[in-house]
């Protein structure tokens, strides 16, 4: 936990000598006129906490800037207490310090909001219409957010291309032969059980792209094969993108991955 007050230290501007006091959190000033720490106060008047105050906590997450420095977009999660389940909207706080607004509402959970280069749209994930998390898109000038992918398996990690138009994301691809409801497990890899989440289905991660301004648009996937990849990312041309991965044949026994780049349109992927 931070102090709330550390020493004192001195830095020199325009010739004066200026005292900083680092760490303090919210600094207040005394009625007297002297310098105070607001939350120290009112921590000795606290109360203790219940389980009342739980429900009432919001916690925010992934805060993207908007290009022109002027907005974030955050992630705010909340517990439903009927529903006991969590639930996490899009709000929009402007970095001057005023009221914010929410974009979405619902019984959703809405994450990883992330701004089109022009600032024009905001792309983000929920499971709104399916079990599995999509990518919606959302206009920032107001409006409805519309959903941009329907894939069995849901998508994640959306980031625009510099062309505010083209996103790359990546989702799961069923292994050759996946039957969901066969009673037998058949162990092909050291790697498969997790804690938490039990067997593994043998379902790898693999890179895709998708027009989400064409409303007819299909995803299509770049990458293929027995390996996991994550982080996709765009060139500053938008002709290629870049990703981690772990192409050894034994990839699961290892903790190494590579960066590797492949053409946006599609092809082989390089090893940088």
């Amino acid at each position: 936990m931070p102090k709330l007050l550390s020493k004192p230290s001195k830095s020199k501007t325009g010739g004066k000598s200026l005292k900083k006091l680092q760490d303090a959190l919210a600094p207040d000033w005394s009625v007297a006129g002297s310098a105070s720490n607001a939350p120290a106060a009112q921590a000795r008047a606290s109360r203790p906490l219940v389980i009342d105050d739980i429900f009432e906590m919001k916690l925010t997450g992934d805060p993207r800037v908007s290009p022109d420095g002027s907005r974030v977009a955050v992630a705010v999660q909340h517990i439903d207490r009927d529903a006991n389940e969590y639930r996490a909207a899009l709000w929009l706080f402007p970095l001057d310090g005023s009221s914010g607004v929410q974009l979405t509402s619902g019984r959703w959970n809405d994450g990883s909001p992330r701004w089109s280069p022009d600032g024009e749209w905001l792309a983000f994930t929920s499971k709104r219409e399916s079990e599995k998390p999509q990518i919606w898109l959302l206009p920032t000038r107001g409006g409805e957010a519309r959903q941009v992918t329907d894939l069995k398996n849901g998508a994640a990690n959306p980031s625009w291309a510099p062309d505010s138009r083209r996103l790359v994301f990546t989702s799961t691809v069923d292994p050759e032969g996946y039957d969901p409801d066969h009673d037998v497990k058949v162990i092909t890899s050291a790697r498969y059980k997790f804690d938490g989440k039990g067997f593994l289905d043998g379902k790898l991660t693999h890179v895709c792209t998708i027009d989400a301004l064409d409303e007819n648009a299909g995803p299509i996937q770049l990458t293929s094969g027995e390996f996991e990849l994550e982080n996709p990312a765009w060139s500053p041309n938008g002709k290629e993108i870049a990703f981690t991965a772990n192409r050894e044949p034994s990839w699961e026994m290892s903790l190494t991955s590579d960066v590797w780049t492949i053409p946006a349109t599609g092809g082989e992927p390089r090893r940088l």
